[in-house]
Order: structure tokens, then sequence, then C-alpha cells
């Protein structure tokens, strides 16, 4: 075999010592977040932290315009205040002013009824609103802009449970614990490197982000060929020990593991675009239809307001679909039930699914599935309706099964997405996977592995850098004698 230019070993010792550890930090922080993910406030969740609805308060607000029209409506409890959520716009109910900015104390108030309502929660002091941030390590993601800036509040329980509260609408749109926030430290934030400074300015953290991934791509391609090389030529004649020989051999067994990682990990950033967003709203405005007027809306309230159905109610969501009017009403429990706008249980049966996504889906077929399939995995696993639209793309949606509300779409680019980085990042390949005690053992043994072998050759790289440092002093020494 002929013999590798000694171009490329010097690349892979070089990009070993700058970028190898990147490599060593995400294998072992990724075996952290097996177990501790990155933290975050599911709506369910949300939910379980309200009050039950207190419809005496309600007052006779009528939704402004008679032909103003509404996308979304959340009936819910704010402070001792039974408040819509419409849109953009938080109205007190009871006098049907809107709320205005939320101020540090009501957010106080907020936090404490959260907390009194919370499972799990065993307060020892009163909330306390620790600071009002735009943004930190807890909230760069998944919050939309208009409900910032948030205020961070302590909730003073022996979980060390801090929340955030939307100063514009009040709403809860995070929590951790001091559990969660500890352990995160050496898992999600040097994973995703979400330094605070770096994570602030989005294109230069992408940036960052695909520039080392690319460089630990580069280290393993190299680290492979240069394995295989040397052993097919018998390691070049001679007896590799110690790190050498843990490095070799290592690169040889977790090799293609580990690049499939950085890869994969590189993927997740969709340089260049490789993975296109796509527009639902066509197919989700032909689902729901045309939005109702906000008078109609509050009519149906008052009518649920009276309705033994919503004495336990903690939330009550308008659920339009097929240009009809629904809401689903969520107990302290997380039980949830559809109801008409006369108040009236309406199940959604898959029967009057199909009828009424004709116009969204054109007749293709409705299926429920007890939890998701390869490409979209409720959590926790719950039955879900799936349609797979018939043209070309074979698009599949997703829809609620209580609310037949899109949950999500997967088309052509997310399928990619699916086998480029979630198979193999996170080995669910095939899905059945996920829940699989054997996938978590594979995956810390590969991890481990990886780690180890990125260690060893950084022990390399390094000691080679210090006897050359070595050398290079003792000959100049020796040259100006």
């Amino acid at each position: 075999m002929a013999r590798l230019p000694r171009a490329l070993l010097v690349a892979h010792r070089y990009l070993g010592i700058g970028v190898g550890p990147f490599m060593i930090m995400w294998c072992l922080s990724g075996i952290i977040m097996m177990y501790v993910p990155y933290p975050r406030l599911p709506e369910a969740a949300r939910r379980s932290g309200l009050g039950p609805i207190d419809w005496s308060n309600l007052g006779s607000y009528a939704g402004g315009r008679k032909d103003e029209r509404v996308d979304a409506a959340t009936v819910e409890m704010l402070a001792g205040r039974v408040v819509l959520r419409a849109d953009l716009r938080t109205v007190d109910l009871a006098n049907g002013t809107p709320i205005g900015a939320i101020t540090p104390e009501r957010a106080s108030a907020i936090a404490a009824d959260f907390a009194a309502w919370f499972p799990g929660i065993e307060q020892r002091k009163r909330p306390e609103v620790r600071e009002l941030v735009r943004d930190d390590t807890w909230t760069f993601s998944g919050i939309a802009p208009q409900e910032r800036p948030l205020y961070r509040i302590a909730l003073g329980d022996r979980k060390a449970t801090e929340i955030y509260v939307s100063s514009v609408t009040g709403r809860i749109v995070q929590a951790t614990t001091r559990r969660q926030r500890v352990w995160s430290w050496f898992g999600s934030v040097p994973h995703w490197i979400y330094v605070a400074a770096l994570r602030r300015h989005a294109r230069l953290w992408n940036a960052v982000v695909v520039f080392v991934s690319a460089c630990g791509s580069f280290l393993t391609v190299f680290g492979i060929v240069l394995g295989v090389s040397r052993w097919k030529s018998g390691l070049n004649g001679r007896r590799v020990r110690d790190a050498r020989r843990l490095h070799h051999l290592g690169g040889l067994v977790f090799g293609i593991a580990t690049l499939t990682w950085v890869a994969s990990g590189l993927l997740s950033m969709n340089p260049g675009g490789l993975f296109e967003n796509r527009d639902d709203s066509p197919v989700e405005i032909a689902l729901l239809g045309s939005p109702p007027a906000m008078s109609r809306v509050t009519a149906a309230l008052r009518g649920i307001a009276r309705s033994a159905i919503a004495a336990r109610a903690v939330s009550v969501e308008m659920a339009p679909l097929g240009g009809n009017l629904y809401f689903v009403i969520q107990d302290h429990a997380g039980r949830r039930v559809r109801v008409d706008e006369s108040a009236r249980p309406a199940p959604l049966t898959q029967e009057r699914l199909q009828r009424t996504t004709v116009a969204a889906f054109g007749g293709a077929p409705v299926e429920l599935l007890p939890s998701g399939d390869d490409y979209f995995l409720p959590e926790p696993p719950t039955p879900v309706y799936r349609v797979i639209a018939n043209d070309a793309e074979r698009i599949r949606y997703y829809l609620d099964p209580i609310s037949g509300k899109m949950e999500t779409s997967v088309g052509p680019s997310d399928k990619k997405y699916r086998w480029l980085h979630d198979a193999l990042h996170k080995l669910d390949a095939p899905s059945a996977l996920r829940t699989s005690s054997i996938r978590w053992i594979l995956m810390i043994a590969l991890l481990a592995g990886a780690a180890a072998t990125g260690a060893s050759g950084l022990l390399i790289g390094i000691r080679h850098v210090l006897e050359r440092t070595r050398r290079h002093a003792c000959n100049r020494g020796i040259g100006d004698r």
C-alpha cells in the first residue's frame, strides 16, 4: 500500500489538539444528556400549575368589534383573575380590559399560584423575583419574541425551582430545577456550546458550531484513514504501546460511530439551508376553516361557564375544525374533553375526522396510531392521528386525537433529517430502540469509547508538541555555544 502523505498525519495531529477537547466534551456531555436533557416546560406541564377557573368572575366582555376574527383563544387564571388569551392579547374577563405590562408584584403572585398547584413543589418561602432578562442560558429557544422580557423567579421550594414569567402576557414560559441546571452545565450547555455571550449572536453561534463540527468530521475521517492504513501495513513494523496503542485500536473500533455523531451534529445546524422549511399554513387553514368572530367565541365561553363540565377546568382552549367551533377543556389532572360551542361533549372520532379533513387532505385516509411511528413519537407516547397525503411528496400530517389540531408534519426534507440526524445521532433506528435499554447501553459504551479514544489522541498530540519544543530548545542551546 502506498505511503500516506505526511500532511495527512500532521493535519490529524494538530486538528486533534485543536478540536479534540470538543470531541471529548461532546461525548461525555452526550452521556449526561441521556439522563438530564435540556430543561423545558411542556404546555401540559404549564397547565398543571394553573388553578381552577373562577367562572363567577366572568364579566360581560363581548369581544370588541363584531367582525373581529380570532385565530387562537384560551381561558385560564392569571394571579387570581380569569383571563382570555386571544392571539397576542391578554384580556381580563371580569371587566373586558386588556392586561397591561406585568409588574414584579403580579409576576410574584403568578409564581405563587404556580407553586401552589404544580405537583411536587414543596415551598419553604415565598417566591422571589430575581431579575428581568431578555434571555439567558435557559431561555434562548422555544420562547416567542413577543413574550420577552422575562421575569426570573425563584419559587423557594426544596428543588430550588426557578420559573420565567413573561412581562408582556404573564405566561410561564420556562421552569428549571437546581438538579437540571447543575447537570446541564455538564450536559446540554457544553454539548450545544450554549455560552450566553455567544448564543445571543445566533449567526455567529451557528457559524462556530458548524466550523468546529466540520473540523471534527475531518479529524475523524483522517484518523480512520490513518488507522486502516497502519493496520494493513502492520503498524509500520513497530510495536505501538500505551496511549498510541489505545488511540489506534479505539479509532478502529469507535471511529465510524464518532464520525456519524459529529457529522450528524453538523447537519443539525442545517448548513447552507440543506433542510428546507415548508409552509403548512395553507393546509392548516383548510383543516381549521375560517377564524370565528370574537363575539361568537365569547358567547360560547359564557355557555361553557354555565355547564357542569367546566366546573374543574384549568384551561379552555378554542379548537376550531372544518369551519366549526369547538373547545378543549382540560382539568388539573390533565384530562381533556372536547365540546362544541353549546358546551355539549363532541369527541373526535376517526370517522368524523375523515369527513372533516377532505378539504385539507383531499380524502387521504386518516389512521389512528397508538403511539406515533418512525417519524413522530409523542412525548409521553400517546395516540395520534396520521394522514399521508396522496401526492408525490407523501407528506405526513399528525393530528391531536382530542382537538384535531395539527401537531406536526413530515415532508421529504424532514424525512432526510430524520435519518441523517436523528437516526445517526441518537441511534433510534428503528424507532423501537428509542425506549429500549439496549440503545442506552450501546450509546453509553460507544460514547465512553469515543471519549477515551479522543483523550488518548489529545495526549499523544500534546506530548508530541512538547517533545518537539524541548528538542528545538536543546538544539538552539547547542548552537548558541
